[in-house]
């Protein structure tokens, strides 16, 4: 039979899984408004590279087209 412990164990496993999962962006109003743009969102990823000083291996967002402007 399963100790306490192990039981207390699990169930922390379990909160942190929630903790940790992937986060909800609340930059989706362009698609439940009514406005019709044709745009896509892109998630881009970029690893560090020579020539490069900067990377984000989280990803980030690009919009095409971009919001500046629209058709």
């Amino acid at each position: 039979m399963f100790s306490l412990k192990a039981i207390v164990f699990v169930v922390a496993i379990f909160q942190l899984a929630q903790v940790n999962s992937i986060p909800v962006y609340d930059d989706l109003e362009g698609a439940a408004s009514e406005h019709d743009y044709a745009r896509v969102q892109i998630k881009v990823f970029r690893g560090p590279s020579e020539g490069h000083d900067y990377f984000a291996p989280w990803g980030y967002w690009v919009k095409q087209p971009a919001d500046d402007h629209h058709h």
